[in-house]
């Protein structure tokens, strides 16, 4: 296969209902890093890898090695001084003929040259259209010898090339940071530096769905044209400061959504500074009310606070929104907003070390409940509202598989939040209440069988299935097709069977409730379209509609 035949097999797709999927691009710092950024499931889409200096005949002998062993082999051409588009792109071309469709770019332009960097990759992104741009941490925050300075740069003009590359072309265009340093496997939402929500479509007050993504020029939203219409408006990019792809959505009430993101801007003195912000969403397919800084809890010192981790948030029975957030010494804190936009100062919540994995939650008394899944075990600890303050539970006995831990309050059987996960070491997809620390309900929570899929989980409760308020529950699969599955509302000892959806999401998949109560799950398809399968009414249990890419509404509707 020849450039030209690599180049057209990789550009992005039009809005045909069978389209193939979009590319996926990996910008590393050098060849070798590579290894890094990849995984299996990239193997379902054409692959381009971007290196940002051409390193060694060691470090590309190890590209090459790596890449044959993840394509099943296949012959390498290779061209030096490789031009494009009229466009020179100084350094190495090598194409794959085999089995998987994949090139690499082993580039020199990133050496004392930021701009011509970034101009080489924007340039590459307009000829291959990837819909997914994988890279490393672009702050770092470990140790020099798991994330050198090299890939956190590499990182910081990946992010800038495709903002410049989605702006200029209007493809929606997703970015992974992975932390290399994790343990867990790179590419799953465990290894993330910015994990995407499950909790990403919302239902308006008017009865419309809405959903809202992280991109790399900023957040997207689609929305339906009218209620339960498979006639969406979108992909519509909101307006706003420069944000990392990161995002926080916090449901309230009358169909209320808060985004929470985090903004990051430069310093004279050549640092950045990394802030939480915020803004509301009040009216569907309305602008968003103003953004505005919650600042951090180590604002005092930019180094360490751009090291923060992803915060999470939820409302009190008060309408007060509170967000939590690892800080840089792995602990949590939080901060309070009152519904008059007041801001309280931070505090530090003390306890065991945490991870990134931070889930807050409203309970259905109108409390918040927080659960975090410790840095140096699989461990979790537990925050519960107690007024003004909050109470810590001694270490549940819950062992959650990193990247699996979901909290919300869909489904439960008594007053609190309910937590979900896969559990360590049996493997099984539990669920757990803060109630059941006086419940006899065996170490790990109610299990609902062996684990299916990967990531955390999406749920809605009061589905009408077969006769019974449900809990629909929506996950990726081993491969990214979203998995369904459903139980009463209150009763996950029946158990639960999960059901493919059919097609690959790009994204965990995210469920609601339609204007006519029906469940329907949301994703990403491979070609960067949006998907939705709805609930058939009146069907012998739960059946879909094909998840298939909506139909962009007429300009007229809009």
């Amino acid at each position: 296969m020849g450039r030209a035949q690599v180049r057209e097999a990789m550009r992005r797709p039009g809005t045909s209902a069978s389209a193939p999927p979009a590319a996926t691009m990996l910008v590393a710092a050098c060849p070798e890093d590579v290894r890094l950024l990849m995984s299996p499931e990239l193997r379902s889409a054409p692959l381009v890898v971007v290196c940002l200096t051409a390193g060694d005949d060691r470090s590309r002998e190890a590209l090459r090695q790596g890449l044959a062993q993840w394509s099943g082999g296949g012959r390498w051409r290779e061209e030096r001084a490789a031009r494009r588009a009229g466009l020179a792109l100084p350094g190495i071309w090598l194409g794959l003929d085999g089995p998987a469709r994949c090139e690499a770019w082993l580039l020199d332009a990133a050496r004392g040259d930021e701009k011509a960097a970034v101009a080489a990759l924007a340039a590459v992104c307009r000829e291959t259209g990837p819909v997914l741009v994988r890279t490393h941490d672009p702050d770092p925050a470990h140790t020099a010898a798991d994330e050198p300075e090299e890939r956190g740069k590499a990182a910081r003009l990946a992010l800038e090339a495709a903002r410049t590359y989605q702006r200029n072309s209007g493809n929606p265009t997703l970015v992974e940071c992975v932390w290399a340093g994790h343990r867990e496997a790179a590419g799953s939402s465990a290894g993330q530096r910015y994990p995407l929500p499950n909790n990403w479509l919302a239902r308006g007050g008017d009865g419309r769905l809405s959903a809202y993504l992280p991109t790399a020029a900023g957040i997207v939203r689609w929305h339906e044209s009218r209620p339960g219409s498979q006639e969406w408006v979108g992909p519509s990019l909101l307006s706003g400061p420069r944000l990392m792809p990161a995002l926080t959505l916090v449901h309230g009430p009358g169909g209320y959504v808060h985004l929470i993101g985090l903004r990051r801007t430069k310093r004279k003195d050549g640092g950045a500074d990394v802030a939480i912000v915020h803004a509301t969403q009040y009216q569907t397919g309305r602008a968003l009310a103003a953004w505005h800084s919650m600042g951090g809890p180590n604002a005092g010192d930019w180094r360490k606070a751009r090291q923060m981790g992803v915060p999470s948030g939820a409302l009190d029975a008060q309408g007060a929104l509170h967000v939590f957030v690892r800080n840089v010494g792995h602990s949590i804190s939080t901060l309070r907003q009152q519904a008059n936009g007041a801001l309280s100062a931070w505090e530090h919540l003390r306890g065991l070390r945490v991870s990134d994995e931070i889930k807050a939650a409203t309970a259905p008394d109108g409390t918040i409940e927080v659960y975090a899944r410790t840095r140096d075990a699989a461990a979790v600890v537990h925050w519960r509202q107690a007024g003004d303050s909050w109470q810590e539970d001694a270490q549940l006995p819950l062992s959650p598989i990193a990247g699996t831990l979901s909290v919300d309050a869909a489904g439960g059987w008594s007053g609190s939040a309910v937590a979900r996960f896969d559990n360590s070491p049996g493997h099984e997809y539990c669920v757990w209440q803060s109630a059941d620390h006086a419940r006899s309900v065996g170490p790990g929570g109610v299990s609902l069988g062996v684990s299916a899929g990967r990531g955390g989980t999406s749920s809605v409760a009061g589905v009408f299935i077969g006769g019974w308020n449900s809990t629909v529950l929506a996950r990726a699969g081993a491969d990214g097709t979203p998995l369904v599955g459903a139980y009463p509302d209150g009763r996950p000892d029946s158990g639960i069977w999960w059901q493919p959806l059919g097609a690959r999401s790009l994204v965990p998949p995210a469920t609601a409730t339609d204007a006519s109560g029906r469940a329907v799950v949301a994703g990403m398809g491979t070609d960067g379209r949006l998907m939705i399968a709805r609930q058939k009414p009146d069907a012998d249990g739960l059946q879909f509609t094909p998840f298939e890419a909506v139909r962009d509404a007429d300009r007229s509707e809009r």
